[in-house]
Parts: structure tokens; C-alpha cells; sequence
């Protein structure tokens, strides 16, 4: 319903005593640029700011709407002019709120190929195995598909311990991460091997070129959001391949692409979709620890 106004917002989260945390509402539509810091007022002008500016670029939602507007179809009609002001919707919410034919037929089929291709390669008896990571990389899934579930093992072996099986996941699951990715009253392996999965299809990394030697996914080292969608045949992940616009999560690359998170000297930190903090290096939050007299100043930047 809220597809027809124009609107932006700052959560934020208040531990007395502790921290205040910020997000931006941006997961859901890219709307208005919009940066936060935090700062004492009470420093010296030079040291005044003690973070970096978080939030979208200036100009962000213009220049998502130009390389949006680049790709092929289906890509463009994310771009919803609406009173006109101009915005970029999360394709979820377009799905999900009917605001624009995402798929072609209106059938919601946009990761079909990409799912069945994925359970293609790795079929069970093959010398392929899905290597799928989960609590923060400490323990790894390896997983084979027979019919409509792939099963994950502790180890690239069906003799190995049976840690879950994953049903076939629809295109709304994939947008989501969410049913068959995400079931309630799963164990927790399925639980964390699943939203994986689903966040390493929206990312573009599977299904891998050679399957026998599929890296971990999800990637996790720190700069890895610059190979996502595409970015190793890209500059620095920051140039859109309209080849690839059949399999990747365009709207997410786009949010990475004009993030204003410079943290650890790494741009680009945003959340793109639901589950986009997995590997703990998308984060479009501003966690400080709370001094007393510190101000956070947020910046409405220009469209």
C-alpha cells in the first residue's frame, strides 16, 4: 500500500547508558538520499566528527534510476515515478505490492532457471558438492539435490552426517529468503544453510561456472561485496553488466553501489534485501557507544 508515497525514515535503537543505533528504511525502496553522523559538539571543529557519514550517496536514487533505466527488461519498471518524484523499488515490494509486472506474464517466475540450474549442478552421486556456510563461517553445509531437495552433509560425502534438507525454493522464496529458505520450526542448520543460499542467488554468485570447485558461499572476506552481481567482470563491482540482469539482484547492487558507509576504508555497506548482513559485512547500521552531549546529525541529500 505504501508503494504511492513518497517517504523515508531513520530507525533507531536507544540502550541507556550504552549505544544509540541507526538504520535507514532504504531495503525497501531507495527514495530519498539520505546520510547520517555522529558528532560532539563540544570537540574542537577539526575532531568534531567521530564517525563517517553513513546512508545514501547525494544523487543516489537519479544515478540508480539511470543504470536501472540501462538494463533490460524487467529492470527498468522498478523505477516508479509516483507525484512526480521519481523512486527505485525493492523488487519484493513490487512483487508483492503489484506495483509493477516484475515478471514477465505477471507469474512470478524471475529465479526459476536460476534454481533449477542450480539444482542441475549438483546432482546427487556427482562428484559436486554445494559448499554453503553458516554461523558466521565456523561450520559448512555440502549439499546435493535429488528431485525437488537438496540434502547438506557435515562433509563432501552422503556417508557423512545428514545436517538438513532444503526444499526447491520459488522465485518469492529466493525475493524473501523466506519459505522454503527460511521454514519456521526448522532446525537451526536449515534455517542458516537456507537464508545462505537464498542470499548467495540474490548476490549472483550460483549457480558457480565450475561446479566442482564452487567456493564457500556466501563469500565472506572483507572486500567480497565488490565480486557480487557480477563484480569480478566489473570495476570494482561499481559497473552494471546488463548481461547478467537475468540473475543477479539488481536493486541490491544498486544499493551497495551508492552506499555511504565507508567503514574500515570499505564503501559500499548497505542492505539490499532482507538478509543482506550475512557475512556481517552489510551493514547500514551506525553503532556508537553512547557519551553523553554527542549529537547525530542526519543530511537529506539532493534526489
Amino acid at each position: 500500500a505504501n508503494v504511492s508515497s513518497i517517504y523515508d525514515f531513520v530507525e533507531y535503537t536507544w540502550t541507556p547508558g550504552a549505544s544509540m543505533n541507526f538504520d535507514s528504511s532504504q531495503v525497501d525502496e531507495l527514495t530519498i538520499p539520505i546520510s547520517w553522523q555522529d558528532v560532539n559538539p563540544t570537540a574542537p571543529s577539526n575532531t568534531s566528527v567521530n564517525t563517517p557519514m553513513y546512508g545514501a550517496k547525494p544523487n543516489a536514487l537519479t544515478d540508480a534510476a539511470t543504470d536501472l533505466n540501462s538494463l533490460a527488461s524487467p529492470w527498468p519498471s522498478l523505477v516508479a515515478p509516483i507525484g512526480g518524484i521519481t523512486r527505485a523499488l525493492n523488487p519484493q515490494d513490487a512483487v508483492n505490492n503489484g506495483a509493477v509486472n516484475f515478471d514477465a506474464g505477471g507469474g512470478n517466475t524471475f529465479w526459476d532457471n536460476t534454481v533449477n540450474s542450480i539444482w542441475s549442478a549438483y546432482p546427487a552421486g556427482g562428484m559436486a558438492y554445494l559448499p554453503i556456510s553458516y554461523n558466521s563461517g565456523l561450520y559448512v553445509g555440502y549439499g546435493q539435490a535429488t528431485g525437488t531437495t537438496m540434502n547438506f552433509y557435515a562433509a563432501p560425502s552422503t556417508s557423512a552426517t545428514l545436517e538438513a534438507s532444503i526444499s526447491k525454493p520459488t522465485t518469492a522464496d529466493v525475493w524473501g529468503t523466506a519459505g522454503n529458505l527460511a521454514p519456521g520450526g526448522a532446525s537451526t542448520l536449515t534455517l542458516e544453510l537456507g537464508r545462505a543460499l537464498g542470499v548467495s542467488i540474490l548476490r549472483g554468485t550460483l549457480p558457480a561456472a565450475s561446479p566442482a570447485s564452487t567456493p564457500t558461499q556466501p563469500r565472506c572476506a572483507p572486500s567480497d561485496w565488490q565480486n557480487f552481481y557480477g563484480g569480478s567482470q566489473t570495476n570494482g563491482g561499481e559497473t552494471l553488466v546488463s548481461s547478467l540482469s537475468g540473475s543477479v539482484d539488481w536493486f541490491a547492487a544498486e544499493m551497495h553501489k551508492y552506499a555511504y558507509a565507508p567503514t574500515a576504508g570499505i564503501n559500499g555497506l548497505a542492505y539490499g534485501f532482507a538478509d543482506d548482513d550475512e557475512c556481517n559485512i552489510f551493514v547500514s547500521d551506525l553503532g556508537i557507544p553512547y557519551l553523553a552531549g554527542n549529537q547525530m546529525n542526519l543530511t537529506l541529500n539532493p534526489f
